[in-house]
């Protein structure tokens, strides 16, 4: 499993990780967590069969943690079609 601190400690390798440094994803995670409440409620509410707020599973991973493995998505996974394209490889070795 990630450690998302030891990560932050290593700044050149968390920039090239996700395309941020540690400061600005602790910026982007201080604004989002100031927001996330309200859309968790919004997003719970409209649940159907009558579970509530509340109900169901619960995240394994941290805000935090979901949001560094959306953006290490984003940097990694996406460049691929990327690389494929500019380099004219073929998909099955980029």
């Amino acid at each position: 499993m990630l450690n998302l601190e030891r990560a932050k400690n290593c700044p050149a390798i968390f920039r090239r990780l996700i395309g941020i440094s540690p400061q600005t994803f602790d910026e982007l995670m201080s604004l989002l967590k100031e927001v996330y409440p309200d859309f968790e409620r919004r997003r719970l509410s409209r649940r159907k069969k009558g579970k509530g707020i509340g109900a169901g599973g619960k995240f394994k991973l941290s805000l935090e943690e979901r949001v560094f493995m959306t953006l290490f998505f984003f940097a990694t996974i996406l460049l691929s079609p990327f690389w494929v394209f500019l380099f004219e490889l073929h998909e099955s070795n980029p």
